[in-house]
């Protein structure tokens, strides 16, 4: 099948022209009135008066004045009366996704439908269609929103329901979904079979009577469908068969064989059966690339005792429908006209509003470039490409396509009200839906079927402990906030975490102890231990350098407190009194405020001199603009990012020439989460199939920006990513930290 891409733009109802010349000014109506329980102004159609101007005024689309007056649709006339709802039923639909309400979505009613017809169309029972629509009655009305209730069985009960079959055929039906219709290909036989399905000869010969040990390319073979949980198979043992016969012919070695059979001589009994370890199959793509002379290597990693998840070339047999919806505003491009000479200074002009069809174009420009890279590699692929934005008439005329109910996969919406709209649709019909943008959490509530790519703030945490863990046990560790009381929770929370990581104590020697009271003894170049002070304050401890001095070859403990400092009352004095001047000082500061921010580190500047001290920076100080450079090298600072992109790795230098060749300009950030978001699922899909979900917990390609580590909570959630990369200012320059993974 042809890989295809098609650019669906669904327009609004536009039976009335408009042009964008002068308009004259329309009011709205002061006159209200009461229908059926719904409030409408009540409009006296004038002179030049067009559907798309009262739309606009009256801030409803044109299809529901429509609706509200039929005959509206053919013409207007001067004097005509027109009912325009005072609260349109799109911001009452999109309210309820607000609200986090997603037990529904809707449908559109067409002319001649009816409640049997709709429910047909969404595998719904016509009673349970009505009853969520009670203050409906047929005939419906042409342009009718209809709530569609959503399916909330799982995909497997769903699926087992389709198509019950009869009492005739179901033995036979069952029979054949026991087994897999395999199509031979050149150069396979039984032992390649047994391999790669994981069974036995004999299996296979049962179920193919007469099956010979080597047969032609395109013979149809049954091979049983059985569930993969052993790293093994068995072969009986025919007369004069050795043990190095066996190896060589299902190609595996003569010690792992062995290593399996330890009982077993070179020289096996006739009968006897002999375990054939499994060759374990990378996931790894076929050579996955951008296509530039360098290549962009996916390196991957797999927990090997889940057997399923192994990369399955009958995947690659398979033509995937991918949804794109990506707010592209075409409907904006019509009244933008550009000079190609002055095409940069142009843009640069725009208003913000006007800047709209340009937002998200690198999005789609990186999705591409994942899209056209596989394809080369074996994807095929039909995409649809959407163009949904905050608009919620609009996304709801997108989900009226026949097609999207048949998707493998859909990347988007972005705005999330529009997404949950979206999510809601992608869980009734159990199609993994991606949302590229929002952080909050709560989009994967109760919808198993989401993904969201945006890891959350909660699970900076995690990666905190695992760099303290790593690098900074050994570390006195501060928390400083700006508040009191706002953030409280969270400090104790880190505090909490991170005593999981770092001993309860720390022990230094006494003579490095005592050397230091040395160093304090004196303000000049003389050392004249006669001056050693017989009380040293270290760490918030009195110790006295008498014994010190009397146990040089002993050591002494300090407790390992996490010290909590609300820089609005305390100021530093804390970190001046607690700090070591024998170990590294990690100080953990969370703020957004650049200027707060800057203030602290100025002070901890002037105290590094005296205190060694390593930064980490929470929550997202990626925003922060002007800040000093000298500051960040010298505090050792560390923050966590959830974008950052090294232009230093190979991959990244391959894209950005791939890109520029491709697209004329420079790839930025969109770019970037439109290629890995891309790379990410298309791979998966093309290693693992429909149902990726089970493998991707062993899944790790390589990107672009920071890795995808989705977790699932439980079964009812969808999938969160909790992947943060540390940054580190090292040398004037960001460069990425390495840490062991975090284990979900």
């Amino acid at each position: 099948m042809r890989n295809q891409i098609f650019l669906i733009f669904i327009l609004f109802f536009t039976g009335i022209g408009h042009s964008f010349g002068q308009q004259p000014i329309i009011h709205k109506s002061e006159f209200t009135k009461t229908i059926n329980g719904k409030q409408f102004y009540i409009h006296r159609v004038e002179h030049g008066q067009t559907l798309y101007s009262l739309s606009k005024v009256y801030e409803v689309t044109m299809d529901e004045i429509i609706f509200e007056n039929p005959l509206s649709k053919k013409s207007l006339s001067i004097g005509q009366e027109l009912k325009i709802p005072i609260k349109s039923r799109d911001t009452t639909v999109l309210e309820s996704y607000t609200k986090g309400k997603t037990e529904f979505f809707y449908h559109i009613t067409k002319q001649g439908e009816d409640f049997k017809k709709i429910a047909s169309i969404y595998s719904v029972q016509v009673e349970e269609l009505k009853l969520a629509n009670k203050a409906l009655s047929e005939p419906l009305k042409t342009g009718q929103y209809i709530k569609i209730p959503v399916d909330s069985k799982p995909k497997e009960l769903k699926n087992s329901e389709k198509n019950t079959p009869s009492s005739g055929s179901a033995a036979k039906e069952k029979i054949q979904d026991q087994n897999i219709s395999y199509v031979s290909k050149y150069g396979d036989n039984l032992y390649r079979l047994a391999i790669k399905f994981r069974v036995s000869i004999d299996e296979i010969k049962k179920l193919n009577q007469g099956l010979e040990d080597q047969f032609p390319a395109g013979k149809t073979i049954l091979i049983p469908r059985k569930k993969n949980d052993v790293t093994y198979i068995y072969h009986k043992v025919l007369e004069r068969d050795r043990l190095s016969k066996i190896a060589d012919f299902y190609d595996v070695s003569y010690e792992s064989v062995q290593k399996l059979n330890p009982n077993a001589r070179n020289r096996v009994q006739s009968g006897q059966s002999i375990k054939i370890p499994i060759p374990y199959e990378s996931i790894a793509p076929i050579i996955e690339e951008i296509p530039v002379p360098e290549e962009v290597v996916a390196e991957t990693s797999i927990n090997r005792d889940s057997l399923k998840c192994y990369s399955d070339s009958r995947n690659l047999l398979k033509t995937y429908k991918v949804a794109l919806m990506i707010p592209l505003y075409l409907e904006e491009t019509e009244t933008l006209q550009f000079d190609s000479e002055n095409l940069q200074s142009q843009l640069q002009q725009l208003s913000e509003s006007s800047k709209n069809p340009f937002r998200f174009i690198q999005f789609y420009y990186g999705a591409l470039m994942a899209v056209d890279s596989l394809k080369s590699k074996g994807l095929k692929i039909d995409l649809y490409v959407y163009d949904v934005n905050e608009d919620i008439a609009k996304a709801m005329k997108v989900f009226q396509q026949e097609e999207l109910r048949n998707m493998d996969l859909i990347i988007g919406p972005f705005f999330t009200d529009i997404f949950r709209y979206a999510s809601t649709f992608a869980k009734n019909f159990h199609i993994p839906i991606i949302n590229p943008l929002s952080q909050r959490s709560d989009i994967i509530n109760n919808n198993s079927q989401v993904f969201k790519y945006q890891p959350t703030n909660n699970y900076q945490i995690e990666n905190v402990k695992n760099l303290v863990n790593q690098y900074y046990k050994d570390a006195k560790i501060f928390l400083i906030d700006h508040q009191t009381d706002q953030n409280a929770d969270l400090l104790s929370e880190y505090a909490r975490v991170l005593k999981e990581v770092i001993p309860n104590e720390y022990r230094t020697s006494n003579t490095d102890i005592y050397n230091l009271a040395i160093e304090k003894a004196t303000d000049d170049s003389s050392i004249d231990e006669k001056k050693v002070n017989s009380i040293i304050s270290l760490e918030g401890m009195r110790l006295n350098t008498n014994r010190l001095k009397l146990a040089l070859e002993d050591s002494t403990s300090f407790p390992n407190v996490i010290t909590t400092i609300h820089y609005g009352i305390d100021n530093l004095t804390p970190f001046e009194k607690q700090a070591s001047v024998l170990r590294n000082n990690v100080v953990i500061i969370n703020s957004e405020d650049n200027v707060f921010v800057l203030d602290v580190l100025t002070k901890l500047n002037i105290l590094c001199d005296t205190f060694p001290v390593t930064i980490i920076g929470i929550p997202n100080w990626e925003i922060f603009e002007n800040m000093d450079n000298n500051i960040y090298q010298n505090l050792n600072v560390h923050y966590l990012s959830s974008s950052f992109v090294d232009y230093n790795e190979q991959n990244v230098i391959s894209f950005v020439r791939s890109f520029r060749d491709e697209f004329l300009s420079e790839p930025g950030n969109y770019a970037f989460i439109g290629f890995d978001i891309s790379w990410y699922f298309l791979n998966a899909l093309m290693k693992f199939g429909t149902d990726f979900e089970d493998c991707i917990r062993y899944y790790n390609p390589k990107l672009i920006g920071p890795a995808i580590k989705f977790r699932k909570n439980n079964r009812t959630e969808g999938y969160e990513n909790t992947d943060w990369q540390v940054i580190k200012f090292n040398n004037y320059f960001l460069q990425k930290v390495k840490l062991p993974p975090v284990l979900n």
